[in-house]
């Protein structure tokens, strides 16, 4: 079995044909490339998603009950008078997602970074400053409306809705088209008890494979309504047993990824999101692999591919590392490291391809 693990710039896609043409478009570059059995993408893919129009009249007329990005952009302006703190920009990034389509903006020149040519946001990226206090006052007062009515519930959920369809769509027609499996990285799904974030797996014919759910929320998450997941699910690529566990799930030692390789599991997709306070932050080995993943192959014997996102979604505000990595307990690699790919330093904050095979 060969697999792709993508690191990918997260990319506005403002439509529906948009997305599914760009994932085709990432997966046939891969395959052309590498000819792999299994593609793994990023956590968070909903992300590209923030600006997508509805897809019908009916649930384009409810996303006037969402929240708009203005309230975001006063909210993002006022945490960063704080200290860095990774939980209230995950906040940040679910609640993107279920965000009031913008209009479409002038993107910043660099290329970037995907919200920060938003009038919402282009003050705060470059003097971190609020929005206009108006229109602010505004959204705010609507923001409490909403919020005592059941519409800001139903507005949500119909645009949880549409963006699972285009994820759903564009991973299912690109294994089919290329005959590959697909680890869809993972999307943030609105459930009647609140949030889950779910990942997806798609087969040569097109078919869903397999669901699993993130087991441990990390406590943001929690407390804005993210519910921990259930079960461990496996499936079988060219007759290697794999498995998923998304991001925070690798950290926890004899626990899920152990369950997936008390399943049969060898390989373990690992998609993540990688949201860092700034680009000057420096990534450490021992934290981000040794304690992680590396120890999780280690006592499960098991390798794992972790994909990450790279680029910013709003330019100084909100912002991706990327150092994906492949780990395999150390006797099953040629130097005994353990270590069987890692993205290089200098590419950090851009696009990577890692490839490895098991037989």
């Amino acid at each position: 079995m060969k697999v792709t693990i993508l690191q990918v710039e997260p990319k506005m896609c403002w439509s529906r044909a948009e997305f599914v043409a760009e994932i085709d478009r990432i997966v046939e570059d891969a395959c052309l490339a590498h000819d792999p059995d299994l593609i793994v993408f990023p956590e968070c893919m909903g992300l590209w998603l923030v600006g997508m129009e509805a897809t019908t009249l009916w649930r384009k007329i409810w996303t006037r009950f969402l929240p708009g990005h203005g309230v975001q952009a006063e909210s993002l302006a006022a945490r960063m008078t704080r200290p860095w703190d990774e939980s209230t920009y995950y906040e940040a990034a679910v609640n993107l997602q279920f965000s009031r389509p913008p209009k479409r903006g002038v993107l910043a020149s660099s290329g970037s970074a995907l919200l920060s040519g938003f009038p919402a946001y282009s003050s705060i990226a470059v003097a971190a400053t609020a929005v206009p206090k108006l229109r602010a006052a505004i959204e705010r007062a609507a923001e409490w409306v909403f919020n005592r009515l059941p519409l800001h519930f139903i507005a949500k959920r119909l645009r949880s809705q549409d963006e699972f369809e285009a994820y759903e769509e564009a991973f299912s027609s690109a294994a089919e088209h290329h005959g590959v499996h697909i680890q869809a990285g993972s999307i943030f799904v609105l459930v009647d008890e609140g949030v889950k974030n779910r990942a997806f797996v798609y087969g040569p014919g097109g078919e869903m494979v397999v669901m699993q759910e993130k087991i441990h929320p990390i406590p943001f998450e929690t407390m804005i309504g993210v519910l921990p997941g259930t079960g461990a699910e496996t499936f079988d690529v060219g007759g290697v047993r794999c498995g998923i566990a998304i991001c925070y799930d690798a950290n926890f030692p004899k626990d899920h990824i152990q369950r997936l390789a008390d399943m049969g599991c060898r390989f373990v997709c690992c998609p993540s999101g990688g949201i860092v306070p700034s680009h000057q932050w420096k990534w450490s080995f021992d934290m981000d692999i040794k304690q992680a993943t590396w120890a999780r192959s280690q006592e499960s014997g098991v390798w794992i591919g972790r994909s990450y996102n790279a680029g910013d979604l709003i330019e100084h505000v909100l912002m991706f590392q990327g150092r994906s990595s492949i780990t395999a307990p150390v006797g099953q690699t040629e130097d005994g490291s353990g270590l069987v790919g890692l993205v290089p330093e200098e590419d950090f904050m851009g696009s990577h391809t890692l490839v490895c095979e098991m037989s």
